[in-house]
């Protein structure tokens, strides 16, 4: 038995998921979009998951032990694209909203960026704050109409798929009034996800983002996709969105 151990574990990696493999589910997913009762049927999901979760605390479904886990499971992709978008973007102030575990706010704070970060889950404060990220806030976006906070940039980061959709454009005028350039990644139809509620395609956004004042960069998205390709191995390369404030 011990002997087939070394198998069983080299079979089970076999079986993991490619990136390749999921384009192709999310393909399939995006096709199935098209079918009404499939709408229905989503829409339905969204809002038991909402009513569901609305009737608990802060940190329902969002507690220390799945924050602390996910901090500590995902420096090299926090550091890389923190690094990037430092390199390209130059910011002295960032401001991360929907900060999590603090893994992107660390990153750039080790970069020497003042950071200002913020989010829902009060437990996900405290591990924020336990790596360094002494300025973490607990607010909730829908209850407000501005961050307590300026930057040279702002970073939502799979953050706007758990809001429920009747506060999306709420979010995105928020996000909007806060710097003058926006990374934002949000995860398409058919990711799946921890309490994902509000799953839509990139043009969505776009849509929101521009009737927001804020124009969609191209160039940019291509330019920091082009470092992360073969190294990112997440979902952050493909969901990426730069916005800039329209002069």
């Amino acid at each position: 038995m011990d002997n087939a151990l070394p198998q069983i574990v080299s079979n089970s990696k076999a079986l993991e998921p490619t990136k390749a493999s999921k384009n192709k589910l999310r393909e399939v997913v995006r096709r199935t979009m098209g079918d009404p009762f499939f709408l229905k049927l989503q829409k339905v999901n969204y809002k038991f998951k909402h009513l569901f979760y609305s009737h608990f605390t802060k940190n329902a479904g969002y507690d220390w032990n799945y924050y602390h886990g996910q901090a500590a499971s995902s420096n090299f992709t926090y550091t890389l694209f923190a690094q990037t978008l430092f390199e390209q973007f130059n910011p002295k102030t960032v401001v991360d909203v929907g900060c999590g575990g603090g893994g992107f706010s660390k990153a750039f704070l080790d970069l020497s960026c003042d950071v200002r970060s913020f989010d829902y889950s009060s437990d996900a404060i405290a591990v924020a704050q336990s790596r360094g990220v002494t300025s973490a806030q607990q607010i909730d976006i829908t209850k407000i109409d501005a961050i307590p906070a300026n930057g040279d940039l702002c970073i939502c980061l799979e953050v706007a798929e758990h809001i429920p959709e009747t506060y999306a454009l709420h979010l995105c005028k928020v996000l909007s009034k806060i710097a003058p350039t926006l990374a934002l990644t949000a995860a398409p139809p058919g990711q799946g996800g921890h309490l994902h509620v509000n799953e839509q395609p990139q043009s969505y956004w776009i849509e929101k983002m521009e009737s927001c004042g804020m124009e969609y960069d191209a160039g940019a998205v291509a330019q920091i996709r082009s470092v992360f390709a073969g190294r990112m191995g997440t979902d952050y390369d493909d969901n990426l969105m730069i916005f800039r404030q329209q002069q």
